[in-house]
């Protein structure tokens, strides 16, 4: 799919219909990530598998009765799944789900962001990616979804307990061009909880984001992660909808797709 084809024209315009659920897929757009997006779409619906990961992400977007019919094209085969109930009972004879958390969406614009500062919280940049994978190391909660790739265009800030990074905040996608960016490897070392510090990278990572003029911001967490829900909440993130993350197996026919050049 080449750039500002028709393909990818008409991909967007679904998309911006509901830009806080689309946001990752509208990201995936960019040309930085376009190479690993194969998309599904008929008039109104989208697919995307995106395969920056292994297993690609699943994505859906639309309405459920022509989603049923697009859903069949997709390739069988391991995926994390990003998807709402909707499309769970799409699929529920030919998807296996191995293990899934009910997830809120939340979100944050101009007018809802209350900031939450401390002076010692410090830009980050590839340089300090060393540290940032020390700091995740093999903790049982580290982010599941890092890569070192996202340092080199995202948006990254820390904390320092002396010359030790021990809470760090930064983005999963961030495309300038089409204006939106997702929240994410958000971690704070064990020892160093209940102290707010994951609460103001967070928040220096918003106000970055919303300084460069981006106005679709969002982020992913689980419904029982109450501790975490609070500490967003604070910033100005507002719960949007629920949705279905997971690992599955899917059993589908392929039938056709339009697939990146």
């Amino acid at each position: 799919m080449s750039r500002n084809s028709h393909a990818e024209l008409h991909i967007r315009s679904i998309l911006e219909q509901d830009r806080i659920w689309s946001a990752y897929a509208i990201a995936d757009l960019d040309p930085k990530l376009r190479s690993h997006s194969w998309w599904f779409a008929n008039k109104t619906d989208v697919i995307l598998t995106y395969k920056g990961f292994n297993p690609p992400v699943l994505f859906s977007y639309g309405i459920t009765g022509s989603l049923e019919t697009l859903f069949r094209q997709i390739p069988q085969g391991d995926y994390v799944f990003t998807l709402q109930q909707s499309s769970m009972d799409l699929l529920e004879d030919r998807f296996k789900v191995n293990f899934e958390n009910e997830m809120w969406r939340m979100s944050i614009g101009p007018d809802d962001y209350n900031p939450v500062s401390r002076r010692d919280v410090e830009r980050l940049n590839y340089q300090n990616l060393n540290e940032i994978q020390g700091l995740f190391a093999d903790h049982p909660d580290q982010p599941d979804s890092f890569d070192p790739s996202q340092m080199e265009d995202g948006v990254y800030f820390g904390i320092r307990d002396g010359s030790e990074l021990v809470s760090v905040a930064g983005t999963h996608v961030l495309s300038i061009e089409y204006g939106v960016a997702a929240l994410g490897n958000i971690f704070t070392r064990s020892d160093q909880r209940n102290k707010g510090l994951g609460t103001c990278v967070s928040s220096a990572v918003v106000k970055a984001l919303l300084d460069s003029g981006i106005r679709t911001i969002v982020l992913n967490v689980a419904t029982t992660n109450q501790p975490a829900i609070r500490s967003y909440t604070r910033i100005g993130f507002q719960s949007y909808c629920k949705y279905q993350e997971g690992l599955g197996t899917l059993r589908a026919k392929y039938i056709s797709t339009w697939r990146n050049r």
